[in-house]
C-alpha cells in the first residue's frame, strides 16, 4: 500500500530521506519545512562523512544577506512515498531543511498547531 500522505506531530519538521549516489548515502532527516528558503533541500554537516570532495560548490545568500558558498550534491529527496529527483542537496549547519523548490511540489497543511500534513 502506497503511503502518500505524511503527518507529522513535530511541527514545522517533517520526515524525509535523502539519497546522495555519488556518496552512496541514504539517510533519514527530520527536516525543517523553510517557506523561506528558495533552494532545495540542505543536510546537516555531519551527514557527508567521508572526506571526499563535493561534486560542487553552490553559492548561497543566507537570511542576514550574506553570501556563503556550501558543498553541493545531486540526489533526491523522498517524502513519504514520494521521490523528488534530481535536486540539490547542500550541506549546512546541524539540521536538515527543505525549502520551496520542493516543498512546493506537494500540498502542505498545518493543523491548528497540532499537525503537519503533506500530500503530492
Amino acid at each position: 500500500m502506497m503511503n502518500r500522505r505524511v503527518v507529522s506531530s513535530r511541527i514545522p519538521y517533517v520526515p524525509i530521506t535523502v539519497e546522495i549516489p555519488e556518496q552512496q548515502l541514504i539517510a533519514a532527516f527530520d527536516a525543517l519545512v523553510d517557506t523561506g528558503f528558495n533552494a532545495e533541500v540542505v543536510i546537516p554537516t555531519g551527514a557527508v562523512s567521508d572526506g571526499t570532495p563535493a561534486l560542487f560548490q553552490a553559492d548561497v545568500r543566507l537570511a542576514d544577506g550574506s553570501r556563503v558558498s556550501l558543498p553541493s550534491y545531486l540526489g533526491a529527496v523522498r517524502i513519504g512515498d514520494t521521490t523528488i529527483s534530481p535536486v540539490l542537496v547542500m550541506v549546512m549547519g546541524d539540521e536538515a531543511v527543505i525549502g520551496l523548490q520542493v516543498i512546493t511540489r506537494f500540498h502542505l497543511t498545518i493543523d491548528h498547531d497540532r499537525t503537519l500534513t503533506v500530500e503530492p
